[in-house]
């Protein structure tokens, strides 16, 4: 037999209050080229600056690397992240995308 409630939750990825941090990260990407400001410099991007319904929140990138693979047919972009809530410890996230995706997504022409 095969009953839902025996089985595992399926991962909804980076998930916090119901929105895909992930697609945080990569507004916050957009949004800190467009304003020309560094990546990774130890501030911090409030996630309603970015269109993200979610106040008194803010993401930090960590780290930025680019790993070169055969196997999966293009480089990976690995960025390590963290989600920091008012009154809540931060949360830190991984985020890894093949590198072609990653520079169709954060492509601020389309702004």
């Amino acid at each position: 037999m095969d009953f839902k409630f025996f089985q595992k939750p399926k991962s909804q990825g980076n998930m916090i209050l119901m929105f895909n941090m992930d697609d945080a990260l990569i507004n916050v990407i957009r949004w800190r080229q467009y304003f020309n400001i560094d990546m990774i410099n130890g501030s911090d991007t409030e996630l309603s600056m970015v269109n993200v319904p979610i106040v008194n929140c803010w993401l930090r990138i960590l780290n930025w690397s680019r790993q070169e693979t055969a196997l999966t047919g293009g480089d990976m972009i690995e960025i390590n992240y963290r989600i920091i809530e008012l009154n809540n410890q931060g949360r830190d996230f991984t985020f890894r995308m093949n590198e072609r995706d990653f520079l169709r997504r954060t492509d601020i022409t389309g702004i």
